[in-house]
C-alpha cells in the first residue's frame, strides 16, 4: 500500500503512514467541546454552537481540513476512490471501537438523486460503509432523502441553513429509528448545519442518541 497523502510504500494496512498519520490525525490544543472546532482562550464553545441547539449528541472527527486532511478530501470526493474512502471509514470504526461506542445503524448524509447521477459516487456512503464492517454494525441509507437543491458549497451560512431546512426529508421507513442509538457519517463538517437538520429529523423520527462522525472538520 501506498500513503494516500504523500506516496510512500507502506506495510501496513492503513490510509496514511506514520508520519502523515501523526500530523494529520492532531487536535488542536483547545476546542469546542461539541463540534472540535479550534478556539482561542479558555471559551467551551464556538460561536456557531453557543448560537443554536444541536440535535447531534457527540461528535467525531479524524482530522482538519486545513491541516492537510483538505488534499484528502478532495482525493475521495473527485477522484472517486472507493478504496480511499473505505480504509478511511475502517480508521474511523476503529477509533469508536477503542471507545466502546455502540450504534445500532450506521447512516450515511443522504445524496440527491441529481448529485448522484452527476457523480455515479456517493462519498459519505462509501466511508459510511469502512464504519459499518468495522464496527459489525448495519448500515441503513433508507431512512432519509435528499431533495434536488442549490449546491450547500456555493452558499453563505444563511443561505445554506434556509436551505438545508427543506432539503432533506424522512422516508416511509423512519421508524425503524425509534429508540435507535446512531452514528451519522459525513466527509467533511464546514458549519455543521447539513448534519444538525439531519439530526434533527432522526430525532423526530425517535432516535435516542445521533452522534455524528466525519473525516475532516
Amino acid at each position: 500500500m501506498k500513503c494516500a497523502l504523500c506516496g510512500r510504500k507502506m506495510k501496513i494496512r492503513s490510509p496514511f503512514c506514520p508520519s502523515c498519520s501523526s500530523r494529520l490525525l492532531r487536535s488542536p490544543i483547545s476546542a469546542c467541546e461539541k463540534c472540535h472546532s479550534a478556539l482561542s482562550g479558555r471559551r467551551r464553545l464556538c460561536e456557531q454552537c453557543r448560537g443554536r441547539k444541536n440535535y447531534f449528541d457527540r461528535f467525531y472527527n479524524l482530522g482538519y481540513y486545513a491541516k492537510g486532511m483538505g488534499e484528502i478530501i478532495r482525493k475521495v470526493k473527485f477522484r472517486e476512490e472507493r478504496k480511499l474512502a473505505l480504509g478511511l471509514g475502517r480508521m474511523m470504526g476503529k477509533i469508536l471501537k477503542r471507545e466502546n461506542r455502540e450504534y445500532n445503524y450506521i447512516i450515511p448524509i443522504p445524496m440527491s438523486p441529481k448529485r448522484f447521477h452527476e457523480r455515479g459516487f456517493n462519498q459519505a456512503y462509501e466511508i459510511a460503509k469502512g464504519v459499518a464492517k468495522t464496527m459489525g454494525v448495519k448500515l441503513r441509507a433508507d431512512l432519509l432523502e435528499k431533495r434536488d437543491t442549490i449546491a450547500f458549497e456555493q452558499l453563505n451560512r444563511v443561505q445554506r441553513r434556509r436551505e438545508v431546512k427543506k432539503a432533506f426529508k424522512s422516508t416511509k421507513k423512519i421508524g425503524k429509528a425509534k429508540g435507535a442509538s446512531i452514528l451519522l457519517v459525513d466527509d467533511v463538517f464546514t458549519t455543521g448545519t447539513t448534519v444538525n437538520a439531519v439530526a434533527h429529523l432522526l430525532k423526530t423520527g425517535g432516535a435516542l442518541i445521533v452522534d455524528a462522525g466525519v473525516i475532516a472538520r
